[in-house]
């Protein structure tokens, strides 16, 4: 059976310069604190600048970006990324988040779940790798839910606190292309 990559309740989509304004909403402390770049409150020329890099970035082939939306009403809800060092590089590196209000509700896992695949395709890695802060349980658990398998803590710099977390790393090897990418949930 091919994996799934469109979630039931959400769309994911390229990140657009009109998303300014919802991204700049969205992000709060609650947010910002479990994130090692993004600061507590963005303005909207930030959130704009932010977007530019994004699709700078994919154009060099070291990003893959998609604003998270909810299918119902269009509405953005958060992004998720994949990164990697450099063009040729074989891991890439997840991030995500997603506005306070959507929280709670299983949409993250959903994201993930549908992200992934499209990070083999359009990133070309054979691992994709993901950190989070040790207390940060709810993006633990969603790791741990699409079967990624604990690597190992590192530190990390998080520029927006300008100090060296320790963060604990999760990783998922590329599976053969007639398996499922991700384990039913």
């Amino acid at each position: 059976m091919p994996h799934e990559t469109t979630p039931a309740r959400l769309r994911l989509r390229p990140i657009l310069l009109s998303d300014a304004s919802a991204t700049s909403a969205l992000m709060t402390p609650g947010i910002s604190r479990w994130t090692a770049t993004w600061p507590s409150q963005v303005s909207n020329e930030e959130a704009l600048q932010r977007i530019a890099d994004v699709h700078d970035r994919t154009a060099q082939g070291i990003c893959f970006a998609q604003a998270i939306e909810r299918l119902s009403d269009g509405v953005l809800m958060g992004w998720i990324n994949a990164r990697k060092e450099s063009p040729d590089a074989r891991t890439g590196v997840i991030g995500y988040w997603m506005g306070e209000p959507f929280h709670g509700r299983g949409y993250m896992t959903e994201v993930v779940r549908a992200f992934v695949p499209l990070v083999w395709d359009n990133l070309r890695v054979d691992v994709i790798e993901a950190g989070a802060l040790p207390d940060n349980t709810a993006s633990i658990a969603i790791l741990k839910r699409l079967g990624m398998r604990y690597v190992g803590d590192r530190e990390e710099l998080a520029p927006v606190r300008n100090r060296i977390e320790r963060c604990v790393w999760y990783a998922l090897d590329r599976p053969d292309r007639d398996r499922n990418c991700l384990p039913s949930l």
